[in-house]
């Protein structure tokens, strides 16, 4: 029981670590999505509304990402799009380990160092998310 409680639990942290490095290029369309909307309903919108724009921005917001990485345009333009999706991936990275390692009761700097290097790895697989696969 044991050994098939391990394997559950990496199966688990593999699963995770998955999700986590998949969705880790979207967090700067949901940023602006969630900034959109917000604004939308602080100014008195409605909610159907408020969601539609917000939904309408975020795609707007990857769909402009993902043209900037492909497309041919000026060679400073490709970087600054990459880096612009990559700071809110390693933000988020980092916000997320942080909260695992704090619901585990782990707060040796140690592991806030593990948590800074995963959260950096979780960075540098975003420009691999924004760029189609070759057909």
């Amino acid at each position: 029981m044991v050994i098939i409680g391990v394997i559950i639990i990496a199966a688990g942290l593999a699963a995770f670590a998955w999700l986590w490095l998949t969705l880790a290029a979207y967090a700067l369309p949901v940023i602006i999505g969630i900034y959109v909307g917000h604004g939308l309903l602080a100014n008195g919108f409605g909610m159907p509304c408020a969601i539609a724009t917000a939904c309408l921005s975020a795609c707007l917001t990857l769909a402009a990402g993902r043209l900037a990485a492909i497309a041919r345009t000026p060679a400073w333009i490709a970087p600054v799009t990459l880096v612009a999706f990559m700071l809110p991936a390693g933000i988020a990275a980092y916000d997320l380990m942080q909260g695992v390692l704090r619901g585990l009761h782990l707060s040796d700097p140690a592991w806030s160092l593990l948590c800074g290097l995963a959260s950096g790895v979780v960075a540098l697989s975003v420009p691999s998310r924004l760029r189609p696969a070759a057909t």
